[in-house]
């Protein structure tokens, strides 16, 4: 794992500052003393959040975010919290993105996870408490220092103030000296700053990968370069649970540049060594494949059957949200109003094409990648290489676009298994064509909406039927589904118009 930290690693980290590691129960989000450590890394338990801060002596203060970035801003924000508790000078902070390890898992997901706009709510304690307790061991080593008690001391951006003496330490000052104690200080919530004196959150600061994307310096998985690289793609079967049964690869073979074609469950790979090649050769591919479910399934036909399901008022699906008396409610109504709507499948549209480099060798598997979910693309590729996940090394990208795609880590996993077939590092990435046809789509509804309005047009009762697949046992499993009743969150949000005072209502999807 990127987090092992050899011992010369350990003393030049040790050696610059103060480090602190900070560990919070996830579930209460309330502070553990955890030990002081030499390095980047503190108590594997998977149900701890830990936050990282570094102090050199020349007063910069590095910050370590622990969520994936991807255009959202998160990589500035969750620093931003850290730095408004610490009363960081913000012009030296410099911010890194953390490594893959339990420490940064997220207090909600356990796990280091990018999704449903959760990360700056799901870390905000956790990381605000770890500001201010590295603030209060700066000020604590301050006081021994000045030898004043440490209720007399108060900070401002990147020192700590004396008044009555006008004596001040700056942080680097502080860090030149200090240890941080075995014991770290425990915060309450009330030591937290009050609103009306954050001086950072809330105010006009630039993202602190603005300066390399504009200049074309910042890094994504696309643009990364191995020593003895090849490209690759995989054709994937047309639906899941098919496989090539049989494909041209003597002529595919045959082709300038092609080093390798390879037969996987799900699909062809393609390995070669330019892309251009690989994609010429993936245009080339004739295969059939084997029938699954779904494999016959008509868009078009399938709408008109959701549309006819949700006007049937005989059929019954799952009910989703349900309050008051709909029926009495519906048979009150001075009159109704209904209407129809429908909704396409949508594609992500992620700005760089799905990609990851991988490198599979004797002893372990390294792979560049930007995904939302690095935890599980740790899992995945350790899994599809035959290794033990501490035999994984991960580097996190910046991802070039997300919005819910790169949750998804298969194609981490093609480019494991194209490296490993081919014995060197491969740079996996997927065609355009590819993603859309294999995108994990928004999914295609039907809805049907009846409205009972009484004599003054006020609403007395709201039903909505939604005909539409699941989403829940493809996303997360049957077991899940089964779990929550057969209600699938994804499908019925927004249907439970929690924010309106509908006396009656009723939301249920057929399926």
């Amino acid at each position: 794992m990127t987090t092992k930290l050899s011992r010369r690693d350990a003393l030049k980290v040790a050696s610059g500052g103060l480090t602190f590691a900070f560990a919070f129960d996830a579930s209460a989000q309330q502070p553990i003393p955890a030990a002081q450590v030499t390095g980047t890394r503190a108590s594997q338990a998977p149900t701890k959040v830990n936050a990282y801060v570094t102090i050199g002596r020349d007063g910069i203060v590095t910050i370590q975010s622990p969520a994936p970035e991807m255009g959202q801003g998160i990589k500035t924000s969750i620093p931003l919290i850290i730095a408004e508790e610490l009363d960081a000078d913000w012009s030296k902070v410099r911010v890194v993105q953390s490594p893959i390890d339990p420490a940064y898992d997220h207090p909600i997901f356990r796990s280091q996870f990018v999704v449903a706009s959760l990360s700056t709510r799901g870390y905000w304690m956790p990381v605000r408490t770890a500001g201010r307790q590295a603030r209060q061991v700066l000020i604590d080593a301050a006081a021994a220092t000045l030898n004043v008690p440490a209720a007399e001391l108060t900070t401002e951006p990147g020192a700590v103030v004396h008044a009555s003496s006008k004596r001040r330490l700056s942080y680097g000052e502080i860090a030149a000296t200090a240890k941080a104690p075995d014991k770290l200080p425990e915060i309450k919530p009330e030591q937290l700053k009050k609103v009306s004196e954050f001086r950072l959150l809330g105010k006009d600061v630039a993202r602190v990968d603005v300066a390399a994307k504009a200049t074309g310096k910042e890094q994504y998985s696309i643009d990364i370069a191995v020593p003895g690289m090849l490209f690759g793609t995989l054709a994937r079967a047309p639906v899941r649970g098919s496989g090539p049964v049989s494909f041209n690869e003597a002529d595919l073979a045959k082709m300038k540049g092609i080093v390798k074609v390879v037969a996987l469950s799900n699909g062809v790979g393609i390995v070669g060594q330019s892309m251009a090649q690989v994609i010429a050769a993936r245009r080339a591919l004739k295969a059939t494949w084997k029938d699954a479910p779904g494999s016959k399934t008509n868009s078009v036909e399938a709408l008109t059957e959701y549309q006819a399901k949700a006007r049937d008022m005989n059929k019954k699906g799952v009910v989703g949200r349900n309050s008051g008396d709909i029926a009495a409610a519906m048979s009150a109504a001075a009159k109704t109003v209904s209407g129809e709507f429908t909704t396409d499948y949508v594609y992500h549209a992620q700005m760089e094409p799905l990609n990851a480099v991988a490198s599979v060798t004797a002893d372990g598997v390294e792979v560049w990648a930007g995904t939302q979910w690095p935890t599980m693309a740790v899992t995945e590729a350790a899994k599809a290489a035959g290794v033990a996940r501490e035999k994984v090394k991960f580097n996190p990208m910046t991802m070039g676009g997300g919005f819910g795609r790169r949750a998804y880590v298969e194609y981490v996993v093609d480019a494991v298994l194209l490296s490993k077939a081919v014995g060197k590092p491969v740079k996996m990435i997927q065609t355009r064509e590819d993603d859309v046809a294999h995108g994990r789509l928004r999914p295609m509804t039907a809805h049907k909406i009846d409205v009972g309005l009484d004599k003054d047009n006020k609403i007395l009762g709201w039903r909505h039927r939604i005909a539409a697949d699941t989403v829940v046992p493809y996303l997360y499993g049957a077991a899940r589904m089964e779990a929550q009743k057969g209600v699938d969150h994804i499908v019925m949000a927004g249907a439970d118009v929690p924010l309106y005072d509908v006396p009656s209502h009723q939301a249920e999807h057929l399926y």
